[in-house]
């Protein structure tokens, strides 16, 4: 069932057929906003897909499982999300190809080969994508925490009339705890694409190279000055 959601968001990368389901007037292809947005609309749909999934998890580890200690819950989560990170990177790569000639592949089992070298080879520009959108838009958010900020002045604005109480004061000065379940997958799934890819495609040792760079300035940042962890769990969550 999760190739379905993963097939829609590659869709995506083609807006005239997306226009034509929807009786709208096709736009022209060459211009350079038309291959701006069809790069970019895939990796952000992906990214808002992955945290609809971790969240799921979420719950399920605690509605359904109905897990108790916090260490408890982040080990299924990083188990699960890691889980199908490695089921992304193939129905990402052989997905698309694999459904639309099913009929061949069947009378020529032979040709899934090629079949799935020739898909490797399409789907290194949303890889390429996605490593350059990680790279730039996640450690900008990570270093920035607009979001945490935003939050704050909310806060502010929707109490200016009332004096916060020491729990409330007490809570919005409490670090946030880092999230193994969600960080460690994605990493790892960076990880696979660079070696999967690096034989084919060299230049993705270099957006793999800025990424690792990038993410290991923005970890130390926040290891050091914003992130505390509230609970241990004795590494189950990573080994």
């Amino acid at each position: 069932f999760w190739a379905i959601p993963v097939s829609v968001v590659n869709s995506l990368a083609n807006l005239n057929s997306i226009l034509q389901a929807l009786n709208i007037k096709t736009v022209d292809s060459s211009k350079p906003w038309y291959g701006f947005l069809s790069g970019l609309l895939p990796v952000i749909a992906f990214s808002f897909l992955l945290n609809a999934l971790f969240a799921l998890i979420i719950v399920a580890a605690k509605r359904v499982i109905k897990l108790k200690s916090r260490s408890d819950v982040d080990a299924y989560v990083t188990y699960w999300h890691q889980l199908y990170q490695f089921a992304n990177l193939w129905l990402i790569v052989i997905g698309g190809s694999i459904f639309n000639q099913l009929q061949a592949l069947l009378s020529n089992p032979e040709s899934i080969l090629n079949t799935v070298a020739n898909a490797m080879i399409g789907s290194s520009v949303f890889f390429l994508n996605m490593i350059l959108t990680q790279s730039v838009g996640k450690c900008a958010h990570d270093l920035s925490r607009i979001p945490k900020y935003s939050q704050s002045l909310f806060l502010r604005l929707w109490r200016s009339e009332r004096t916060p109480t020491k729990r409330q004061s007490e809570a919005s000065k409490t670090p946030d705890t880092y999230q193994w379940g969600y960080e460690i997958p994605k990493i790892t799934f960076i990880f696979m694409v660079v070696i999967l890819y690096c034989p084919i495609v060299p230049i993705m040792e270099i957006f793999g190279l800025v990424y690792f760079a990038a993410r290991y300035i923005t970890y130390k940042h926040q290891f050091l000055h914003v992130n505390a962890q509230s609970f241990e769990g004795g590494g189950n969550a990573t080994w």
